[in-house]
């Protein structure tokens, strides 16, 4: 379509089912609350890498989040979710973020940041410090096991590789001795000549 002079591309099908899928993920990750704390969706939001999923999964959590706990645990899984997104964008050129531990380590610094200041306003007593505890770990475990859900569903594609020593050398390496075996007798054959392999 282009208006004014502007061409403006239709949005790709597969992308919008996509972040509509990243969107019903992160509304539902807030439904699994415990005790009014939501530690699937920031373990969720940490596993995305930052950009259109991340923000679907933030958006869709945070709606979640109003729609399925009250209003002030709801604002605090709005503040964790936002901290989560905010670190991740932040330090995704650094060569930190590519370390394995850096999203579960965003993720439970960021509940334990915002969960630490709730718990702090409302007393510090053993049942908090224990739900804080144990929110903080979940967020870390939970990351950890989404990231590694989300790569084994974005595995690229190999292109088949063309090995310049011909079909004898392939086969040897991957064990196909026997098509090796007959590449090396056919051209003795067609010479007239007996096979390499006879006496």
């Amino acid at each position: 379509m282009k208006i004014a002079g502007i061409t403006s591309a239709r949005p790709d099908k597969a992308l919008l089912a996509r972040l509509a899928g990243y969107t019903s993920a992160g509304f539902l990750a807030a439904g699994c609350c415990l005790d009014g704390r939501a530690p699937l969706a920031a373990g969720l939001l940490a596993a995305c890498r930052p950009g259109k999923s991340a923000l679907a999964v933030l958006c869709g959590a945070a709606a979640g989040a109003f729609v399925f706990l009250p209003f002030g645990p709801a604002l605090r899984c709005c503040g964790i979710l936002v901290l989560v997104y905010a670190v991740l964008s932040a330090f995704r050129e650094t060569r930190w973020y590519q370390h394995a531990l850096f999203r579960p380590v965003t993720a439970a610094g960021s509940t334990l940041a915002v969960e630490l200041a709730y718990t702090l306003q409302m007393g510090l007593d053993r049942a908090g410090l224990l739900r804080m505890a144990a929110c903080t770990a979940l967020s870390a475990f939970l990351c950890h096991y989404c990231a590694l859900l989300l790569r084994e569903t974005a595995i690229p594609k190999r292109k088949a590789v063309r090995e310049p020593d011909g079909l004898p050398a392939a086969a040897a390496e991957r064990g196909g001795a026997a098509l090796a075996v007959r590449e090396l007798r056919r051209p003795a054959a067609q010479e007239g000549g007996k096979p390499r392999g006879h006496l």
